[in-house]
């Protein structure tokens, strides 16, 4: 998720507009309370309430049975307990330390912002349940800066849980205790009276207090800047009320509080480093003013979606158990214990969601990296541009990115910083060394292995840096997980397999976090390599959305739109990205590229005459071409293929020779002229005892194809082929292997038999390289009569009508039939929809039922669309191609679908295997033999793609 949009608001700016904020603070206040009570209870009638209720007395008379203690003692002690627990409230107190806290913040912070949408969705869902504020703990500040936001914000002060650190402070608890402060001590050993009454009390404020309940789950400040565990304790107790039901709902409200500038940080870089905090005291605290001589930047307040506990738990939790005994005597059940930690991580899931990344966040990740790899450090430029780049990054991940210019925002936390980064001699960003020095009284109280002046003066600055990295790390960690798995197999994703892999954890990761940007880009480029080229546009188009900055996206997208032959579209997509990154040559050369071919297509219509197909056939004039004398290869004996003359064109390739042109273009004619004469679906008759081949995509991989004759022997009456389309593209060797087949064709037409697949167009030529490899090895013309041929091509073969042969797969709709495949007008480019596309596109899927396709052409099918044209044709089974399945087939729908794959180590990347399948008529049982691939010449493949492969990256 990226350019997240959040109405921040500076509270503090109406107050820099007045001279005195007196009026201000002395306003009438009319605040939002959390849970309406029909009186209004005070925080004596709370404690009074505690002391009457059946919970204490009954424990009471218990314990004064049991220890011979009179009860009025044992109240006594219970009030105690009371007072020190107890909140209290002076409005009074609250006005005068809101006006000191705005004068110290105004003079210490740049702004104390607030996301006012989200204090408009609380204040919807505040009156009628009790509410409780969940805010992230990173500062001692927390606690008065949240009472000065609802102070602000016109939401009722909340009573807070505070620590015993504070009770024992001179002054400072009393002062806590009147603005809202409730104590907790952190251990109750076995004293059951303070137990007892401590969670009775937050059962009185939960059940008939109208205030907000405040806690830090967390239990503590987190000295890293990083979420802690949260503890259940409290939690607890406050949803007890609701467990009993006692209250209709609780609603919990992650708050978020991110600071620019931690007040503690150098506390808690030595108290990482083993050196136990400072006991907190009122002398400390004065100590602690000289603050306001420094500047903190700004601090961010983010209120989250507000959880419903009745919503959350939902239906499946049974309160109805406690209806059996009195609910003074009623206690949570370990099944009720048991959903706490769910809601628990929950809040903080969504504490850290709210989370604000500044600037200098993103500088401390990159000067941590410069500086611990041993890289240059940075000029602020640099800086900036570096910092922008792990921007888009973060904001791709789901972070969101407060900066208010990027040069203006790194100056200012240079400034605000300045004791931890500064500028060298050289402008360059590095640490502050500052040399410390620990006083005696602190020097012998590590909590581990004592550490020398030296070491501290070395670990601080880095500790510093690196509670500024911490917070924006959960938003990397998932990313980098998968970064490390897929770099494991750094070794093989090259291989098809692995593109599955990769797909697969992508889709976990989708799965985990499906709002990351990043995820869907990388998916979408696994399904471009794994060509379902309508998965990948669909991928590429979600990461767009979630993020309309991820160049990467575009690129994906433009990709997949070229892979279609929606070059428009395409052009679109560069076009986007030039305008985001003018200077980007990869960019550049996309779009120019793209650009090319719209323009050649536009002419190209703009020629053709309608209604007037070309024929490059009736063009051609073989008498005006000569044979040279220096010419060496197989000729055409009266311009007949022979066997002799196929054994000596094998020959030829294979020391990579050449056919002469005239011989080539003498083929092309001849075998356009054979298939125009057929129809588009083949009846094929097997003998009982003949054994019958079918062969899938071979891409250009003539070597491999030779290795096909080598196992299986040469194509003769006797031992008749089907090659299953794809014949070319991908491999560089296509207009070998094309001739081959052609040329074997005509030598045995009623014994070697071809089906059309989709990559027999002029699109897909253009795209993936036959088309250039045919104007390197001859000329343009001859690649136009290609397609002329690659038109008349039959579509499918109806084996001893019980098996149909068709390059991709079934149809979108149940009723076509095999006349119905006869009919088709072929001698056309492939169509986007309709039985011809879906004959060369569709792919099986496992489960029931159609899908739409993940190439983005044809359709996906089920199990039972198979059945249904299997029955209404009387058919046993289908056999297809089109897919790369890494044994180099795959038996699918109940055996009734098999789909063979031809072309081993698929484009020298894959490591899938190759197979063919073999057939005898008697039973039509398909028997596979498959094999590795073999040797060729150092020509890449996509060789002749030039700049059209380059667009897939």
């Amino acid at each position: 998720m990226c350019s997240i949009s959040r109405d921040y608001q500076d509270v503090l700016a109406p107050r820099r507009e007045e001279l005195s904020n007196f009026m201000w603070v002395s306003r009438q206040l009319k605040p939002q309370i959390a849970y309406k009570q029909s009186g209004k209870p005070t925080p004596q009638y709370h404690k009074e309430e505690v002391l009457k209720s059946p919970k204490i007395q009954e424990l009471l008379m218990t314990m004064s049975q049991q220890q011979n203690i009179a009860q009025e003692v044992l109240e006594s002690q219970v009030k105690n307990i009371l007072d020190e627990i107890g909140y209290n409230k002076k409005l009074k107190l609250i006005r005068w330390l809101g006006l000191v806290l705005v004068k110290i913040c105004k003079k210490i912070c740049s702004g104390i912002y607030v996301n006012k949408d989200s204090i408009v969705q609380l204040k919807s869902v505040m009156g009628d349940c009790p509410v409780v504020f969940v805010p992230s703990h990173r500062s001692y500040a927390d606690f008065i800066l949240m009472s000065l936001m609802c102070f602000a914000e016109d939401l009722a002060l909340p009573a807070i849980a505070a620590g015993m650190d504070f009770h024992g402070m001179w002054g400072m608890g009393t002062m806590l205790r009147d603005t809202g402060a409730f104590f907790m001590r952190r251990s109750y050993n076995d004293d059951s009276l303070y137990w007892t009454t401590f969670k009775q009390y937050i059962y009185q404020i939960v059940t008939k207090g109208e205030l907000p309940i405040e806690f830090f789950i967390e239990g503590t400040r987190s000295r890293s800047n990083k979420s802690l565990m949260p503890k259940y304790g409290l939690i607890l107790m406050i949803l007890k009320a609701f467990f009993l039901s006692q209250v209709p709902d609780i609603i919990f409200v992650p708050i978020n509080i991110s600071y620019d500038r931690i007040l503690e940080e150098k506390l808690f870089a030595f108290e990482l480093l083993g050196i136990p905090k400072p006991k907190e005291t009122t002398s400390g605290f004065f100590k602690s003013l000289s603050i306001v001589k420094e500047k903190f930047g700004s601090i961010y307040f983010d209120f989250a979606k507000p959880i419903s506990a009745k919503q959350f738990f939902g239906p499946a939790l049974d309160r109805s158990v406690h209806n059996l005994k009195a609910i003074h005597q009623q206690e949570i059940t370990e099944d009720e214990k048991k959903c706490i930690p769910a809601l628990a991580h929950e809040i903080v899931y969504q504490q850290q969601k709210r989370c604000v990344i500044t600037a200098f966040n993103l500088m401390a990740v990159i000067l941590h990296n410069n500086l611990t790899n041993g890289s240059n450090l940075l000029s602020v430029d640099d800086m900036i541009s570096e910092i922008l780049w792990l921007k888009e990054t973060a904001e791709s991940l789901g972070a969101f990115v407060h900066m208010d210019g990027a040069k203006r925002s790194v100056l200012e936390a240079l400034d605000v910083h300045k004791n931890i980064v500064t500028l060298n001699e050289n402008g360059k960003i590095t640490l502050v060394w500052d040399k410390i020095v620990l006083d005696k009284s602190r020097s012998h109280k590590f909590k581990a292995h004592e550490l020398s002046d030296k070491t501290l003066t070395a670990s601080v600055p880095f500790i510093m840096l690196q509670i500024y990295i911490n917070p924006i790390l959960h938003y990397f960690v998932d990313l980098a997980v998968l970064i490390v798995i897929l770099k494991h197999h750094k070794q093989t994703l090259s291989q098809e397999q692995n593109y599955n892999a990769a797909i697969e954890l992508y889709t976990k990761a989708i799965e985990a976090n499906p709002t990351v940007a990043i995820y869907y880009g990388n998916r979408s480029f696994a399904y471009l390599k794994t060509e379902c080229f309508g998965y990948a546009l669909a991928d590429a188009s979600k990461a767009i959305e979630l993020d309309k900055s991820y160049v990467k996206g575009f690129y994906r997208r433009a990709a997949a739109h070229m892979s279609l032959g929606k070059f428009k579209d395409a052009l679109k997509d560069y076009e986007y990205v030039m305008k985001v990154r003018p200077n980007d040559k990869d960019a550049k050369s996309k779009y120019t590229e793209c650009n090319k071919i719209v323009k050649k297509l536009a002419f190209e219509k703009a020629i053709s005459v309608e209604d007037t197909k070309k024929n490059i056939a009736s063009t051609i004039n073989l008498d005006a071409m000569t044979i040279e004398n220096e010419y060496t290869g197989p000729e055409l004996e009266d311009g007949k293929v022979t066997h002799q003359f196929m054994k000596e064109l094998m020959e030829l390739y294979k020391n990579q020779g050449k056919l002469h042109r005239k011989y080539a273009y003498k083929i092309l004619l001849d075998v356009k002229a054979y298939f125009m004469k057929q129809s588009s679906l083949i009846d094929v008759e097997i003998a009982s005892e003949n054994k019958f081949t079918v062969c899938g995509d071979i891409h250009g991989q003539f070597y491999d194809l030779m290795n096909i004759f080598n196992l299986n022997g040469l194509p003769s009456e006797s031992n008749p082929y089907l090659f299953n389309g794809d014949f070319v593209d991908r491999g560089s060797f296509s207009v070998e292997c094309i001739f081959t087949l052609f040329g074997f064709k005509l030598l045995y037409p009623n014994h070697f038999f071809m089906s059309r697949g989709n990559h027999e167009s002029a699109t897909m030529n253009q795209m993936y390289g036959f088309d250039g490899e045919v104007k390197a090895k001859y000329t343009a013309q001859m690649a136009e009569l290609f397609t002329e041929v690659y038109n008349w091509l039959p579509l499918a073969h109806c084996l001893n009508k019980r098996v149909l042969v068709m390059h991709g797969g079934l149809f979108s709709r149940d009723d076509v039939t095999l006349n119905e495949i006869n009919k088709i007008d072929r001698n056309r480019q492939p169509p986007e929809d309709g039985p011809m596309c879906e004959l060369l596109w569709s792919d099986p899927q496992p489960q029931n039922g159609r899908a739409p396709s993940k190439r983005g052409v044809g359709c996906q099918f089920g199990p039972d669309v198979t059945k249904k044209f299997l029955d209404l044709n009387k058919l046993d089974y289908v056999i297809r191609s089109h897919e790369v399945k890494n044994n180099g087939y795959e038996v699918a729908h109940d055996g009734k679908c098999i789909t063979v794959f031809s072309a081993p180590n698929y484009c020298d990347t894959m490591g899938n295997k190759g197979a063919f399948i073999t057939l005898k008529g008697k039973d039509m049982e398909p028997k596979f033999t498959t094999y590795e691939a073999v040797p060729h010449p150092n020509v890449k493949p996509m060789a002749y793609a030039n700049a059209f492969l380059s667009l897939m990256c």
